[in-house]
């Protein structure tokens, strides 16, 4: 039964989606009727035109997450040019982000199993799920490979083109054969510090403890390069922007470290442990502050710029206006702000909203509901032509 459900659920979501791409925009007045356990699919739209249109905003397309009723939304992450959505029962579906499309879908792991970071290298996507490290082909979602580990792992794995590295319960890096998975050694903090954190490129890895080092080594031999300590332990994960390595600790500060030195460039003294890690765009670092809403630093030099006390996340840049999704007094809302000053320029009621990724690379906003809805909507890119009368948009 379980096996037919999965199929079903498979064969829905294709369907689905082939009737939106169809339908072009049309409200449907029919829902299709429930597959097995699956939730009935709602067709109407996510936004309205009215709302979109008073925050100056578009449709790019909607798209549906076939769920069971006992299922919802759980993580959506934008890696390249695919949207993957996560629910709770650890089912994984990858879209097109710019157009909707199905890629594929299929179940990521055993359900209840905690999931520890989705990343792609070279058209490969890589996770761990419970103890086990899963590879799944980018456009067909077939296993490339599985491993099981005999030791629980504690955070997402990384890698680089020859090894992948992942964080034990044991307070250990474990380094592996990309090609194979063959373990060829691990390291250790050395003070008995567990791991928080890994994070692999081509020419070194960094991993963090709960003591507060931030330690780097060669790719191939446990060789420190350098070491840098914080006076709490590093909050997981870490975050590369060019030679930078951007980092929350629990001794309450935002750090800004040179990857090539373990130099300290700049520490912000929040006042509080940062929920989540931080998002880093060309000119911003934006925290997530848990009760505290989203503060957003000048990433260059760690400057305090604003702060939204009841925002729960940035969606996206674009233009000088930052837009966060906000929840107050129960509501959620779309928040359109000045991306220098944190000015409150527009606000878009979106009630019935649950989830959404963070994009910092771009203008497009994912948001999805309980039911299953998925939609990019994004801001209206306006023209201007000249006259005689002046200068008018189009």
């Amino acid at each position: 039964m379980e096996g037919a459900a999965k199929m079903l659920r498979k064969i829905s979501f294709v369907m689905m989606v082939q009737v939106l791409l169809i339908i072009a925009g049309c409200v449907s007045e029919k829902s299709n009727e429930q597959i097995g356990e699956l939730r009935e699919p709602v067709f109407e739209k996510l936004i309205s035109k009215e709302q979109l249109d008073s925050g100056e905003l578009e449709l790019v397309w909607q798209s549906i997450v076939p769920m069971q009723k006992s299922e919802t939304i759980g993580e959506m992450v934008i890696i390249g040019e695919r949207l993957y959505v996560l629910t709770s029962q650890n089912f994984l579906v990858s879209l097109d982000r710019k157009n909707g499309e199905p890629v594929f879908s299929r179940e990521i792991g055993e359900r209840g199993f905690p999931v520890f970071g989705l990343n792609s290298y070279g058209g490969e996507l890589y996770s761990v799920v419970g103890n086990k490290l899963t590879q799944i082909n980018e456009q067909s979602g077939e296993t490339i490979s599985e491993i099981n580990f005999d030791y629980g792992v504690v955070c997402p794995a990384s890698r680089n083109k020859d090894f992948f590295y992942v964080g034990g319960s044991d307070k250990c890096v474990h380094t592996l054969k990309a090609e194979n998975k063959v373990e060829v050694f691990k390291a250790a903090a050395g003070n008995g510090s567990a791991i928080t954190a890994v994070m692999a490129d081509e020419d070194f890895v960094v991993f963090s403890t709960d003591a507060g080092d931030v330690i780097c080594m060669t790719i191939a031999k446990p060789q420190k390069m350098w070491s840098f300590r914080a006076a709490g332990a590093i909050l997981a994960p870490l975050v590369k922007d060019a030679d930078d390595l951007y980092f929350a600790s629990k001794d309450t500060n935002i750090y800004c470290i040179n990857l090539k030195d373990g130099d300290l460039k700049w520490k912000y003294p929040s006042g509080m442990m940062p929920a989540k890690a931080p998002i880093i765009t060309p000119a911003y670092l934006y925290e997530n502050a848990a009760e505290k809403g989203v503060f957003a630093l000048d990433k260059t030099g760690g400057k305090f710029a604003w702060q939204i006390e009841d925002a729960t996340g940035l969606l996206a840049e674009s233009a000088g206006k930052d837009y966060l999704m906000t929840t107050r007094l129960g509501r959620t809302a779309l928040l359109v702000v000045d991306s220098k000053s944190g000015k409150r320029i527009n606000s878009l009621n979106l009630a019935g909203i649950t989830s959404f990724a963070s994009n910092a690379g771009d203008s497009y906003i994912y948001i999805a509901d309980e039911t299953g809805r998925v939609a990019c909507i994004k801001p209206v890119v306006r023209s201007y032509t000249s006259s005689a009368e002046g200068v008018r948009a189009r």
